[in-house]
C-alpha cells in the first residue's frame, strides 16, 4: 500500500524535474552560445515550450497536433529571442520585423543564413520533448520559478539601478511587454524633436556657407579613451589640419543609423522608420528641404541599397533632389563594384566619398554622405597591424582600421578636390555594436562625436582649393 501511494508521488516529482529541466537546460544552451557577450541572463520565455506541451498535453490533443504547437511556441520563443538580442546589439526599434522585412534584398544574407540554420536547428531539438509521450510535466514548479524570475525583473527594471542590460536576470520579450518598456508597440512609429545638440540646430542659427558637406561615419563611437579617439582621428586631423579650423564635441544619440541621420539632419528622434504619409510630411521641415528652398542644390549618397530603412522615400521626403546608393553609382561608374570585405553588398567608402567630393563645383550645394564599410560585423585580419590601444580585441583591431582608413579617404578626397567644400560636419550615428562586452565599454553607449571642419580663409599660407 505504502509502496502504491509513493509511487504517484516520485512521478510527480519526476516530472517536475523535468519541466523545469528543459527550461534550465534552454537556457544553459543559450549561456554557451552566447559566452563573451553582455547577454549572460536567463530568458523567461523558454518557459512557454514545456508549458505549451503540459497544456496540449492535459487537453488530450492528438501527439502530431502537440508536435505542431511545440514547434511554432519554440520558433516564436527563439526568433523573439534572437531579435531581442540583436535589438539591443545594434539598437533597433521596435518595428524591426515590419520595417526590414521588405529590405531583404539589401540584406548581407551570406551572415544571416547561418544564424538561420541555428534557428532552425534549436527548433526540432526543442520537440523532443513532445517525443516522450509517456511524460507528463508537472508544471507547477515551473511557475513557481518563473514568477520569481520575473519579480526578480521587475525588481530590478524599475529600482534605482534601471535598465543596465548586464545585471539583468531575465531579458524576456514578454516580461519587457508587460512592464511597459515595449510600450513604443502601443505608440507606433513616431517622430519627435531631439532634446539635445543637432547639425540642423546649429546651422539654423547661423547663415550657412556655399558649399556644405555632410559625413555621417557608420558606428562612428565616441571612445572613452582619449588615446584611442586620437588614433582613430590621426588621419583626418593630419591631413586636414592646415586647411581646416577643426573642433570635436559629442551629441547624444538614441536608436540606429537612420535615426542617427534623421537626428542631425532633422532635430528630430525617429521612432522606427518615418515613411508613412503623415511622418513624411513632417519630414520636409528638415536641413535638406530648407537648404533647397534657399537655392542649394541638395543631393544624399549611401553605398547600400535603396530599400535598407526605405532612404528611396525618406531622404526625397528630406529635402534631397537627387539620391546616390550603390546601384547608382555603379551605373555610373561601371569599373566599380561591390565593396569586397564588409557586411553589406555596397559600395566601398572610398568610392563613395570620391563621387560626394566631385559634386562640388563652387556653386550652393549641400551632400551628405552616410558610409558603410564599418558597419559590423567586420572580417578580422588578426591584430598585428593595430597601436596598441586597440589590440585589446580583434573586432575593436579591425573596426579601428576600418575607420581610420575612411577618414584617411576623406581627407584625401578633400585634398585633391577642386573645390573643397567651405563646411564640413562628422559625426557616428551610434556607438559601435561589438557582441564582446570589453570591445563595446571602449565607447559611451550614450554620445558619439560630432566634429565640425571650418575652412581657414586664404592668407594663412595654405594654398586655396583651385577655383577652376
Amino acid at each position: 500500500m505504502l509502496a502504491k501511494s509513493t509511487a504517484p508521488q516520485r512521478r510527480g516529482v519526476t516530472n517536475a524535474c523535468l519541466a523545469v529541466g528543459v527550461f534550465l537546460a534552454a537556457n544553459f544552451l543559450r549561456l554557451l552560445l552566447l559566452r563573451g557577450t553582455s547577454d549572460q541572463s536567463l530568458q523567461v520565455d523558454y518557459a512557454l515550450i514545456p508549458l505549451s506541451y503540459w497544456i496540449t498535453r492535459h487537453l488530450r490533443m492528438r501527439w502530431s497536433v502537440q508536435a505542431i504547437i511545440g514547434a511554432f511556441v519554440a520558433a516564436l520563443v527563439i526568433s523573439g529571442d534572437m531579435l531581442d538580442i540583436m535589438a539591443r546589439r545594434f539598437n533597433w526599434s521596435h518595428g524591426v520585423v515590419v520595417d526590414y522585412a521588405y529590405s531583404m534584398p539589401d540584406f548581407p544574407w551570406r551572415i544571416i543564413l547561418p544564424f538561420v540554420a541555428l534557428g532552425f536547428a534549436t527548433t526540432a531539438l526543442s520537440i523532443v520533448p513532445f517525443a516522450v509521450r509517456r511524460s507528463v510535466f508537472a508544471i507547477w514548479p515551473l511557475v513557481v520559478t518563473v514568477s520569481a524570475l520575473l519579480i526578480a525583473n521587475a525588481i530590478i527594471y524599475n529600482g534605482a539601478r534601471g535598465d543596465v542590460g548586464t545585471t539583468r536576470l531575465t531579458q524576456s520579450f514578454v516580461a519587457h511587454a508587460a512592464l511597459g518598456s515595449y510600450n513604443r508597440l502601443i505608440i507606433g512609429r513616431t517622430l519627435t524633436a531631439f532634446p539635445s545638440g543637432s547639425m540642423t540646430r546649429d546651422l539654423k542659427l547661423t547663415s550657412p556657407p556655399s558649399q556644405i558637406l555632410s559625413v555621417a561615419v557608420e558606428s562612428f563611437g565616441w571612445a572613452r579613451d582619449p588615446v584611442q579617439r586620437a588614433i582613430l582621428l590621426e588621419p583626418l586631423l593630419e591631413k586636414l589640419g592646415p586647411y581646416y579650423t577643426i573642433m570635436m564635441s559629442a551629441h547624444a544619440f538614441a536608436g540606429s543609423t537612420l535615426p542617427g541621420e534623421i537626428r542631425e539632419l532633422c532635430a528630430l528622434q525617429a521612432n522606427g522608420i518615418p515613411n508613412t504619409p503623415k511622418l513624411l510630411r513632417r519630414l520636409q521641415a528638415c536641413l535638406p528641404e530648407e537648404l533647397r528652398k534657399r537655392g542649394y542644390d541638395t543631393q544624399a549618397l549611401h553605398g547600400n541599397g535603396p530599400l535598407m530603412y526605405d532612404r528611396r522615400v525618406v531622404y526625397p521626403a528630406m529635402g534631397f533632389a537627387r539620391t546616390w546608393f550603390n546601384t547608382d553609382i555603379w551605373h555610373a561608374a561601371p569599373g566599380i563594384g561591390p565593396c569586397p570585405g564588409t557586411a553589406f553588398r555596397g559600395v566601398c567608402d572610398a568610392e563613395l566619398l570620391a563621387r560626394a567630393l566631385s559634386l562640388f563645383d563652387g556653386h550652393r550645394r549641400f551632400v551628405h554622405v552616410m558610409t558603410l564599410d564599418a558597419h559590423l560585423p567586420l572580417p578580422g585580419t588578426g591584430q598585428a597591424h593595430c597601436a596598441p590601444a586597440f589590440q585589446l580585441d580583434e573586432g575593436l583591431c579591425r573596426y579601428a582600421q576600418v575607420t581610420r582608413s575612411t577618414f584617411s579617404s576623406l581627407a584625401w578626397e578633400i585634398q585633391s578636390a577642386r573645390h573643397r567644400p567651405d563646411l564640413i560636419i562628422i559625426y557616428g550615428d551610434h556607438a559601435p555594436p561589438f557582441a564582446a562586452t570589453r570591445a563595446r565599454e571602449q565607447f559611451s553607449q550614450s554620445d558619439v562625436p560630432y566634429i565640425t571642419l571650418r575652412r581657414r580663409p586664404t592668407g594663412y599660407g595654405v594654398p586655396p582649393a583651385s577655383s577652376n
